[in-house]
């Protein structure tokens, strides 16, 4: 994308209604794409002081700015306000969770996620982003126990075509993310039920092959120990 014409056009479309807190927000999200975290969060500011009734988005895009500047409690408390108006919005508790757990805040990003998985009582397409984070979440945390549970669930959980595809492709991240933590025998089964649900994917008939070769290499970690290199 040309940044800088779109920044050059937003500007001067602020000049001309510089009231309008919709370019303000627009511009700063230009500014974020472009690398400029500092500007778009002038932007996102001046939009909140404009609006008389901020939607989610307007403190969703502060806080990921405020993130990217390294200002983790005032993105979480960016984040927060706009998670409250908004509790359904996956995109925005992937990213609170994020930001709770780089503040090591484990309990708080896993509360956050499953509020939205679970918003209104049943499992979308969307949700399998926040299924995602959680499962990035147990990786990091060495949570063996977790996984298990987790995989026994998720795997039972895509309806659809697009469902079971999205569903495979978390399942083989995390699967890919255990076998970097040396966790063969979970790696495997993670890649295993991957491949069952996206059978027709030739990288995927590939997993298994690949988990138990690595697997053989060494000696699987002891499964309730906590995992390096994650």
């Amino acid at each position: 994308p040309d940044y800088k014409a779109a920044i050059k056009k937003l500007k001067e479309a602020v000049v001309l209604a510089p009231e309008l807190e919709i370019l303000r927000n627009r511009l700063g999200q230009v500014y974020f794409q472009n690398d400029q975290p500092q500007k778009a969060l002038e932007q996102f500011d001046r939009a909140l002081e404009l609006s008389k009734d901020p939607p989610a988005g307007y403190f969703a895009s502060r806080g990921q700015a405020l993130d990217e500047l390294g200002k983790l409690r005032e993105s979480e408390q960016a984040l927060r306000k706009a998670w409250r108006r908004d509790q359904g919005n996956y995109e925005i508790a992937r990213i609170l969770a994020q930001v709770f757990h780089r503040q090591d805040k484990v309990e708080e990003a896993l509360e956050v996620l499953d509020r939205a998985i679970w918003a209104d009582d049943k499992l979308n397409f969307e949700d399998f982003f926040c299924y995602h984070a959680k499962l990035q979440i147990y990786v990091a945390e060495g949570e063996i126990g977790m996984l298990d549970e987790e995989l026994k669930t998720v795997k039972e959980l895509p309806e659809t075509k697009q469902d079971r595809e999205y569903a495979a492709f978390m399942l083989d991240q995390t699967g890919q993310m255990l076998l970097e933590g040396k966790a063969y025998r979970m790696a495997r089964k993670f890649i295993d039920a991957a491949v069952r649900l996206d059978p027709v994917k030739p990288e995927m008939k590939a997993r298994p092959r690949v988990a138990r070769k690595r697997a053989g290499v060494k000696k699987s970690l002891e499964e309730s120990l906590r995992f390096p290199g994650i």
